[in-house]
C-alpha cells in the first residue's frame, strides 16, 4: 500500500517492475532446472544417445513447455484451497524430507544399517505420512518430524531383525 499511495508514480513503477522481473527470474529458474534434469537424467541416458544439439534444444524447450503447464496446472489446482499457499508447498515437501532426512539418519546413526533397511524405512514412513496427512493427526508443522521418526523406527527394527537372522 504504501508503495501504491504513497511514492511518486516514476519510483512506485520501478519498484513493482523490480518485483516483476524478481518473481519472473525465479520462475524461469525453476523451469529452466526441471527441463534440465529431465532432459539430462531421464531423456538422454535413454532416448538421446545420437541426437545432434539442435534437436536436444528442440526437445529440451518442449520439457520447459511442459514444465511451465505443469506449474500453471499445479497453480490452478490449488486456487480454490483455502489454506495459504505455503502452507500446502510445506505440507507437500515435508512428505517426502522426513523419509529422507530419516534415511540419512538412520546411515549415520545406525553403521550396521543396509540398503534395503533404509529403502524400506523410507516406504514406510512415506505410508506412515499417508496416514498422517490424511487423518489430520498432527499440524504440518510436525510432518517431517514424524516421518523421519517413522523412518528411523522401522530401519532400525529392520537392520536388527536381519542382524538377529544372521547371529541365529
Amino acid at each position: 500500500m504504501f508503495i501504491i499511495n504513497v511514492l511518486p508514480p516514476g519510483i512506485t513503477g520501478i519498484i513493482i517492475a523490480g518485483l516483476f522481473a524478481a518473481a519472473m527470474s525465479t520462475l524461469a529458474g525453476s523451469m529452466s532446472s526441471l527441463s534440465s534434469s529431465t532432459m539430462m537424467d531421464l531423456y538422454l541416458p535413454f532416448f538421446g544417445k545420437n541426437i545432434d544439439d539442435k534437436k536436444q534444444l528442440k526437445v529440451s524447450r518442449m520439457f520447459t513447455i511442459m514444465w511451465a503447464a505443469l506449474l500453471v496446472g499445479s497453480a490452478i489446482f490449488f486456487k480454490e484451497s483455502s489454506q495459504a499457499v505455503v502452507v500446502i508447498a510445506l505440507s507437500i515437501a515435508s512428505f517426502t524430507y522426513g523419509g529422507l532426512l530419516g534415511t540419512f539418519l538412520l546411515g549415520v546413526i545406525n553403521k550396521k544399517a543396509r540398503q534395503e533397511d533404509a529403502l524400506a524405512g523410507f516406504v514406510a514412513g512415506i505410508f506412515i505420512m499417508i496416514t498422517v496427512i490424511s487423518l489430520e493427526l498432527v499440524a504440518w508443522t510436525w510432518f517431517t518430524l514424524v516421518g523421519v521418526i517413522a523412518t528411523l523406527i522401522v530401519g532400525s527394527l529392520l537392520t536388527a531383525l536381519s542382524d538377529r537372522e544372521k547371529t541365529d
